[in-house]
């Protein structure tokens, strides 16, 4: 779906491991597409192969997480403008 239209996504969460594809290869081809798309990328563990920084603007929750640190991770990474 992000592919397709990257304009309609004001935000990407998805988890780090998935079958077939992992949280690097979607923070990869969503910065292809929308390099200022904020990223929020969750996990039972932080893999440590990974530099997030790279992403930009990218946040990494490990799970298990509190509702509302989600609500307050996408409130500061979309702003008060677009929340």
């Amino acid at each position: 779906a992000f592919n397709g239209e990257p304009e309609r996504f004001d935000l990407v969460i998805t988890d780090f491991v998935m079958p077939g594809i992992n949280g690097q290869q979607v923070c990869d081809a969503v910065r292809k597409c929308s390099p200022d798309c904020p990223i929020i990328v969750y996990s039972a563990y932080q893999p440590e192969e990974m530099d997030f920084r790279k992403f930009e603007p990218v946040r990494f929750l490990e799970k298990p997480f509190e509702p509302a640190l989600l609500a307050t991770t996408v409130a500061q990474l979309l702003g008060p403008a677009r929340t």
